[in-house]
């Protein structure tokens, strides 16, 4: 497959590394030769120097051969107009846009470009973090959660703690120990390198645990892990940008938090989102973050959760582990984090959940590039696996076969099977019907074996 991806900053960057990695041919564009930096060693990727808005450098990145394009440039209106190049000129088939402009976001505005097929797809990455970070708020005590299959099931991602009930405990042995919990576990990362799930295999402390779980179980399979859920109702939020603006105002919409305070440092723009959220049970405050006699002003002590998404990884980190330095780590925080290094050393300091961009990024785009019968996809733990919806499809090479009779790559491990939109339990002389859904966890490293092994024509989601 052929993807043209506009604009090498952190987030171009990402995505042509990870499609690279899975034998995608990708050709970067940016108009600054300095943007590229070491990519072309780290991976097979082809570079074009120049404006991706226009046609001649479209034309040397052979856009008329690709089969998608993304445009990710830091400007919106540079990425329409790729986007518009692409389909007027070079007839792409896919085109990706990221747009971030709170304007350009007006569902009129997006279902034009949709109706005359300049814009097939809408990435926004602050509209994802807050929507992640959502998720964290509703689910305290995990550092992923992830609803598939329309919500009727979740995948959670769970640091395992010293004390867990898990530690120490073959997998199969947990199971035995709640058998009335339809719980799969699909993935484990211990350190910097992915174990393998077998029912032998241990959990041990410090594990970082996915399991697929009926969303409404999530409770107990949160207990199976010794975590107690609690409500989130008392929020600090440090940071007053883009993404803060959109994740208090989802807040206002959950009305599930009832004490939220916002943290600025920037007096001026404390006082316009102190405006824009008067009389909405947000309290903005303009001060510094890591300044400990402000958060003890403002009942950090008191507080549930903290979430720092200020444009400064470094703020971010210290932010979090001042806010448990003072709670005595009685309060989960949130930290967003751009810089990979940063993030395999943080969870080692008390960091609870850290918010990748760049990877959420992928994932979005993700949902456009999969081929074939995968209705959703996801890139979890740094990138390390594939979260798949895969739809049996009459079609369908696996259409009428067991699963053990498919060949599936060593690393897939099948976290669900949904039958008329129930789930269903997992037998390996089940066959596959038309209409199936199967919830698939698999290396990264194997997605293309598994994308061959799924085909049922060239067509994407």
């Amino acid at each position: 497959m052929k993807i043209l991806i506009c604009g090498a900053g952190e987030v171009g960057k990402a995505i042509a590394k990870y499609l690279a990695l899975q034998d995608d041919d990708i050709t970067l564009i940016d108009e600054d030769e300095k943007a590229f930096g070491g990519i072309r060693d780290a991976a097979d990727i082809r570079t074009v120097t120049g404006s991706a808005n226009h046609p001649s450098v479209l034309e040397e990145a052979r856009a008329a051969d690709a089969d998608i394009i993304i445009a990710v440039t830091g400007i919106d209106e540079t990425n329409i107009m790729i986007c518009e190049i692409a389909h007027v000129m070079f007839k792409v088939p896919v085109k990706i846009c990221r747009i971030r402009t709170k304007e350009y976001m007006d569902p009129r505005i997006i279902e034009f470009y949709k109706s005359v097929k300049v814009i097939d797809h809408i990435i926004s990455p602050e509209l994802q973090i807050a929507r992640a970070i959502m998720r964290n708020i509703a689910v305290p005590g995990t550092f992923e959660t992830v609803p598939v299959a329309e919500g009727k099931l979740t995948v959670l991602g769970i640091k395992c703690q010293e004390g867990s009930p898990v530690v120490h405990t073959k997998i199969k042995q947990i199971l035995e120990l709640f058998p009335t919990l339809q719980m799969t576990i699909t993935g484990i990362v211990r350190g910097v390198r992915t174990i393998p799930v077998n029912p032998d295999q241990y959990i041990e402390a410090g594990d970082s645990v996915y399991a697929v779980v009926k969303t409404a179980d999530i409770p107990r399979a949160l207990n199976a892990f010794g975590i107690d859920e609690k409500e989130t109702g008392r929020i600090a939020i440090f940071g007053g940008g883009k993404i803060a603006e959109i994740l208090a105002g989802m807040i206002v919409e959950s009305q599930n938090v009832n004490d939220v305070k916002l943290i600025e440092k920037d007096h001026e723009r404390a006082t316009e989102l102190a405006v824009a959220f008067e009389d909405k049970n947000i309290e903005v405050i303009s001060g510094d973050i890591l300044n400990p006699d402000l958060l003890d002003e403002i009942g950090i002590k008191n507080m549930d959760m903290s979430i720092s998404i200020t444009n400064e990884d470094e703020n971010n980190i210290l932010s979090a582990l001042l806010a448990k330095k003072i709670c005595r780590n009685d309060i989960q925080t949130v930290s967003v984090i751009n810089k990979q290094i940063y993030s395999s050393l943080v969870s080692n300091l008390g960091v609870d959940v850290i918010i990748d961009p760049n990877a959420i990024t992928v994932s979005t785009i993700l949902q456009h590039v999969r081929r074939g019968s995968v209705s959703s996809a996801y890139s979890l733990s740094s990138e390390f696996f594939e979260l798949l919806e895969i739809e049996v499809l009459e079609t369908s090479k696996i259409a009428g076969q067991s699963l053990a009779d498919l060949k599936f790559p060593k690393s897939t491990v099948i976290g669900a099977v949904l039958r008329d939109g129930e789930s269903i339990d997992i037998k390996r002389d089940m066959t596959m019907e038309n209409g199936d859904v199967l919830i698939v966890f698999i290396s990264s490293t194997d997605i293309k074996s598994l994308e061959k092994m799924i085909a049922v024509s060239i067509e994407y989601f």
